[in-house]
C-alpha cells in the first residue's frame, strides 16, 4: 500500500487514519514533523499557520509528499523515501516562504523548525508523537462544552428575561458586596504557617441572594461563566485600588481567559507598576477550553511579571493532564479524598516541578494541612491553617 494509491485525506482530521494506512510499509516513508506551534504568538494565528499548510502542501507536493495540521498546529509531512527531490531542499525553500520567526533562524546550531523521522527506524517515535498530540484531553471537544454563550444559557434554561436581569443588577451592584478574600499560607509543619499572598474571589453565596434567582449558580457551568466574566470587568477596574492598600502584599485575582484579552485588561496591564506582585487565577476547565489563549495570557502577563496560577484541579484532571505541559507559574489543586488517594503521584509532581509550584486549596482542617504536608506540599489555603494558627495563639 502505498500513500499516492490513497485517496487525499483531510489534513485537519485524518493524520491518525493515515497512520495506519502506512504502518504495514512503513520502511518506505519519511515524515517531517514542523513544530510550527513554537512560532511567536503573531505567527501562531490560525490564518498564518493556514498559509503554512498551503506552502506546505504546494512545495512537497511534487515529491508527492501528504501535509497534515495536528491540533496544536505542528505540521506533518508524510513522504516516500525515494523522493526525486531532497527533502532539505523542499525544507529550505519552506523556509523562505514564511514569515521571519526565530526558530526559523538559520544561525542556530540545533535547527527547532522540524524533526525528521525515518520510519523505518523510529515508526515508534513518530506515532507516538502525533498521537500525544491528537489524543490530548486539552484539544478535545471540551471547548464546545465550557464556552458559554447566550443561546447556551438558554437552552440550558436561562431565559432572555433573567439574563437582562441578570446583568441589570451586576451593573448597577458594587463588587465589594461580593468580593472575599482569603490569605494563603507557607507551612512546612515545623514553624508557624506564614502569609505569602491574598486571594481575591467571588463569593458564589452573596451572588445567589444578590440575583435572586431559583438555580444554583454553580450548578450551571453556562451560567457561572456568564456571571463571573461580568464581573471580571469591575474587578480589573478595582485592582489599581487594591495594589495600592498597604496590608495587602501580594494578590491573587480570579479572572476568565476571555477576559484577559479584553481592552480593560489591556488598559490596566499597560498602567500596571509591577509595584506588588500580582498573580490570575484560571479555572482549569477555561484553560482546557482554550490552551491557545491560555498561551497569549502567559506571554502577555510575563511582560509584566505576572503569574498564572491554574486553579480548581481535581484527582480526575491529575489522572489526564500533565500538568507541566501546561504554561503557567501555579498549580493549586482542590483537597478531596480522591486527590489524597493519589499521593504518589503528588510527590512525584513536586520533585518534578518543585513545591514553590503547588498550592493545597479548601483545607478545611488540621487533618487536611496534614495530608497535604506528607506529600511535600508547602502551600496552603482554606480554614484549615486558621486553625492551627488559632490554635498556636492559644497555647
Amino acid at each position: 500500500m502505498t500513500i499516492e494509491n490513497e485517496q487525499p485525506l483531510d489534513p485537519s482530521t485524518e493524520i491518525l487514519t493515515a497512520l495506519d494506512h502506512i504502518k504495514p510499509t512503513a520502511s518506505s516513508f519519511k515524515a517531517i514533523m514542523f513544530h510550527t506551534s513554537k512560532f511567536t504568538l503573531f505567527n501562531r494565528e490560525p490564518k498564518r499557520i493556514d498559509f503554512a499548510l498551503e506552502e506546505a502542501t504546494r512545495i512537497f507536493s511534487p515529491i508527492k509528499g501528504l501535509v497534515y495540521k495536528l491540533k496544536n498546529h505542528n505540521l506533518v509531512c508524510i513522504i516516500q523515501r525515494n523522493a526525486v527531490i531532497s527533502i532539505e531542499r523542499c525544507i529550505s525553500q519552506l523556509k523562505r516562504t514564511l514569515p521571519a520567526d526565530p526558530i526559523l533562524n538559520e544561525g542556530h546550531k540545533k535547527d527547532g523548525f522540524y524533526t525528521v523521522f525515518d520510519l523505518g527506524t523510529q515508526w515508534e517515535d513518530f506515532a507516538e508523537a502525533v498521537h500525544e498530540i491528537e489524543n490530548d484531553p486539552i484539544y478535545s471537544s471540551v471547548k464546545k462544552q465550557a464556552d458559554g454563550t447566550t443561546t447556551q444559557l438558554i437552552t440550558n434554561g436561562i431565559n432572555l428575561d433573567t439574563l437582562a436581569n441578570i446583568e441589570k443588577i451586576l451593573t448597577n451592584s458594587n463588587l465589594l458586596s461580593y468580593l472575599r478574600r482569603q490569605p494563603i499560607y507557607w507551612y512546612d509543619g515545623k514553624d508557624k504557617p506564614r502569609k505569602i499572598a491574598s486571594h481575591l474571589f467571588l463569593s458564589m453565596q452573596a451572588l445567589q441572594d444578590s440575583l435572586a434567582i431559583s438555580d444554583p449558580i454553580m450548578a450551571n457551568t453556562w451560567l457561572f461563566k456568564h456571571i463571573t466574566t461580568l464581573l471580571d470587568k469591575q474587578t480589573i477596574n478595582f485592582l489599581p485600588q487594591l495594589l495600592s492598600h498597604n496590608s495587602i502584599e501580594n494578590i491573587h485575582a480570579n479572572i476568565n481567559l476571555r477576559s484577559i484579552v479584553t481592552p480593560a485588561f489591556h488598559k490596566f496591564l499597560h498602567n500596571y507598576n509591577k509595584d506588588k506582585p500580582l498573580s490570575f487565577c484560571i479555572d482549569i476547565v477555561d484553560y482546557m477550553a482554550h490552551p491557545d489563549v491560555l498561551e497569549f495570557a502567559h506571554d502577555l502577563l510575563g511582560q509584566k511579571n505576572c503569574r498564572i496560577i491554574i486553579s480548581s484541579i481535581n484527582a480526575a484532571h491529575l489522572a489526564v493532564i500533565k500538568l507541566d505541559k501546561i504554561p503557567a507559574n501555579v498549580f493549586k489543586i482542590n483537597w478531596s479524598p480522591p486527590i489524597m488517594e493519589r499521593k504518589d503521584d503528588l510527590k512525584a509532581l513536586i520533585k518534578e516541578i518543585g513545591a514553590y509550584r503547588l498550592i493545597l486549596h479548601r483545607c478545611e482542617t488540621e487533618q487536611d494541612i496534614q495530608a497535604g504536608l506528607e506529600c511535600g506540599i508547602e502551600q496552603f489555603q482554606g480554614f484549615g491553617i486558621d486553625k492551627i494558627l488559632k490554635k498556636d495563639t492559644i497555647e
